[in-house]
């Protein structure tokens, strides 16, 4: 038997105010915040990427009841696309559907047994390795006609690029068969 004459009544609050305040947030966590599965129509989504400069990609995960016994187990579709000079390019992937059993894990319901359909979506946005792709041309070579005082001439360019946005080119005039001029340019992109 306990002899409570002996204990301070300031302790056995404090001692109370700590059970009541352990049982309510593990009580709180389990409810709140304990994944317990998914639950049918549900849809978790993630997103993965580690910079502004790599590719990003999202999962969403759904699970529905099966309307047939046939029906597939795990459906995966993948999508790919980018967006280059403003136009969004997709890369048409169907979609796979896998019903089988599982042999690795004997305690796993049999594809028979299984009365879920488990949905995998994910899509890679491809853009920032594009954009990446603008910037590593290094050296740009063009040609074409030209007219000057009623006379025509053959520009040849060469151009380095220094930066996304800056290069320096410098152009020859050709006229029968001799460099008849030049010019040099500061070029900035915006």
């Amino acid at each position: 038997m306990i002899d409570f004459n002996g204990i301070n009544k300031r302790n056995i609050l404090i001692v109370l105010i700590l059970m009541i305040f352990f049982i309510g947030t593990t009580t709180m966590i389990y409810h709140y915040g304990y994944d317990k599965g998914y639950k049918e129509g549900t849809t978790k989504t993630t997103t993965t990427t580690d910079s502004y400069t790599s590719p990003s990609l999202t999962t969403e995960i759904t699970a529905s009841s099966k309307t047939n016994m046939s029906d597939p187990d795990l459906i995966l579709n993948n999508h790919y696309h980018a967006v280059i000079n403003g136009t969004d390019i997709q890369i048409p992937v169907k979609d796979k559907y896998i019903k089988e059993t599982l042999k690795d894990t004997p305690s796993s319901p049999s594809s028979s047994t299984t009365s879920t359909t488990a949905r995998v979506d994910q899509t890679l946005d491809l853009t920032p390795l594009f954009k990446d792709y603008e910037k590593k041309h290094k050296w740009e070579v063009g040609t074409g006609i030209g007219r000057v005082s009623n006379e025509w001439y053959v520009p040849i360019e060469v151009q380095r690029n220094f930066g996304y946005n800056k290069g320096v080119s410098f152009q020859l005039n050709v006229k029968d068969n001799k460099v008849d001029g030049f010019q040099a340019s500061y070029k900035i992109r915006f």
